[in-house]
């Protein structure tokens, strides 16, 4: 038997599966508990979706000293994307991005803009440094 959590609107047990329990294990060992956490403004898929298909992902602060946008690309592989992120300040970093499986490779294509993959559709958080403080997208699944 797994891990049993009570509804507290019913009072009934629930068993959570082991893959929901792992999921919630991992990402919780990949936090950042130093960094501010830059919310989803806007998301192509569910706002306005693009006519050519390329989803485009917008997080940014309450009050704003950073700004990140990404662009989802399909690849020709079934199942894979890469991440266009552009950042700004153009002087921040993009220090990591990671995904449900860990850390994706990164490579700076021009000042602000990094280019991230090939990787899995699922989650994925992008942080970014050199704003002052640490930064971490919300979590969010490409």
């Amino acid at each position: 038997m797994g891990m049993m959590l009570r509804r507290p609107t019913t009072g009934t047990d629930v068993d959570v599966p082991a893959a929901v329990r792992t999921a919630a294990k991992n990402a919780f060992s990949r936090r950042a508990p130093d960094a501010r956490v830059l919310d989803l403004l806007v998301d192509t898929a569910v706002d306005d979706p693009p006519a050519e298909g390329e989803r485009r992902l917008r997080f940014v602060e309450i009050a704003p000293d950073a700004d990140v946008t990404v662009r989802v690309r399909e690849l020709p592989q079934p199942g894979l994307v890469e991440l266009v992120i552009a950042v700004r300040p153009h002087s921040a970093q993009v220090t990591e991005v990671q995904n449900d499986e860990g850390t994706v490779d990164l490579q700076q294509v021009c000042r602000g803009a990094w280019l991230a993959g090939p990787l899995r559709h699922g989650l994925v958080s992008i942080v970014v440094a050199g704003t002052g403080s640490r930064l971490r997208t919300a979590w969010v699944r490409v």
